[in-house]
């Protein structure tokens, strides 16, 4: 015969197991969520963390783009290419070159300047022209190793920067030949150099702010 279970004994015990494993299942569901959202919280960290290496290294390559990019500008002002055209500079190192290398007959002239004939480029508030100044010469030599070294010479002692647009060399007596003498030209150049110069401009939006 089988017993009879004695429920009321049993109801507070039961109670409790049901409230312990209520308990249990609460903790570990919070647990769950706690986790997860450490999780998240990590992943959105390292997130941010990697944003800021990656503007930390953006920053340091625009300074080192803009220190690159300064010194450059500097450069180019100080040899003449940015500001006014330096044309006396290039007088005086086309007579420099002339007395050194005694050529026996150097004629020049130079065009006045002009703008080349490109759209003004604009940066921020400044826009920037271009122009040419074109520079014509007669050069009696001796060799056509003369040619040579008045244009090296003249781009080392210049500030600025030029281009040969054409050159043109014939005997300058093709009766007479070529003769053995310092004081006589063999051949005769011509040539046209186009120097090019760079000027800013302020716009008007900048000065309106100034004034």
């Amino acid at each position: 015969m089988r017993e009879a279970i004695e429920w009321r004994l049993l109801r507070l015990p039961l109670l409790t197991l049901a409230l312990a494993l209520g308990l249990a299942g609460a903790l570990l569901y919070g647990a769950e969520r706690y986790e997860d959202a450490a999780q998240s919280e990590y992943l959105r960290s390292r997130a941010r963390l990697h944003g800021v290496v990656a503007l930390y290294r953006t920053a340091e390559n625009d300074r080192s783009l803009y220190s690159q990019y300064v010194a450059r500008f500097e450069d180019l002002k100080r040899r003449g290419v940015i500001g006014a055209e330096p044309r006396l500079n290039w007088v005086e190192a086309l007579e420099q070159v002339n007395q050194d290398l005694r050529l026996p007959v150097l004629r020049y002239e130079i065009e006045p300047q002009r703008p080349l004939a490109f759209e003004a480029q604009r940066f921020d508030s400044r826009i920037l022209h271009a122009f040419r100044s074109t520079m014509r010469f007669e050069a009696g030599l001796l060799h056509e190793g003369d040619l040579v070294s008045l244009l090296d010479e003249l781009r080392r002692l210049t500030n600025g920067r030029f281009e040969v647009r054409d050159c043109e060399i014939e005997l300058s007596n093709p009766a007479r030949g070529i003769v053995f003498d310092p004081r006589t030209a063999n051949l005769l150049a011509r040539c046209a150099l186009d120097w090019y110069t760079l000027q800013i401009e302020e716009s008007a939006a900048r000065n309106d702010q100034a004034s």
